[in-house]
């Protein structure tokens, strides 16, 4: 979209759009980090207590 429209300000385009959506994805992705690592810690921890069990 940025070369279609004739806009050749590399300075306008990546201070405007791409930094933004840079801090945006990785906000994102740090969030989404924190939950899938909890989620994985708890599924561990139950697989390793059921594992006790047939030992």
């Amino acid at each position: 979209m940025f070369l279609f429209r004739n806009r050749y300000d590399f300075n306008y385009y990546f201070l405007q759009l791409m930094i933004p959506e840079l801090v945006y994805t990785m906000v994102i992705t740090i969030f989404l980090y924190f939950i899938i690592l909890k989620i994985n810690q708890k599924l561990e921890a139950i697989e390793k207590r059921s594992a006790s069990k047939f030992v």
